[in-house]
């Protein structure tokens, strides 16, 4: 496995490694300029983020949908992490979806 990959790659996208990566640089962000950002740190601009996603899936709860959520690739191991605490969701892996694409 490579450390790094095409960032334009949804199949690398789509991966733990490039998460890892996000994770590493967009950690430190945070811990440096959250709090002095305000709204504009990342902690911050993930929870407004997600308190949208949030609603929607609470308002489909339990009813067998699909839903599709779409931000920056940045945001993904950030909201991956909250959304694998519910247990009335699937997450569905992209690259069954992409590879139907080709």
């Amino acid at each position: 496995m490579t450390l790094t990959g095409n960032r334009n790659d949804p199949y690398f996208i789509h991966t733990n490694t490039y998460d890892s990566i996000s994770n590493i640089g967009l950690g430190a962000y945070n811990r440096l300029f959250n709090e002095e950002l305000g709204l504009g740190g990342w902690d911050n601009i993930n929870s407004a983020h997600y308190w949208n996603i949030e609603k929607i899936l609470q308002k489909y709860k339990y009813q067998n949908k699909r839903i599709l959520i779409t931000y920056g690739a940045g945001h993904k191991a950030w909201f991956l992490k909250e959304l694998r605490k519910r247990d009335d969701i699937t997450l569905l892996e992209l690259k069954p979806f992409l590879d139907e694409l080709k």
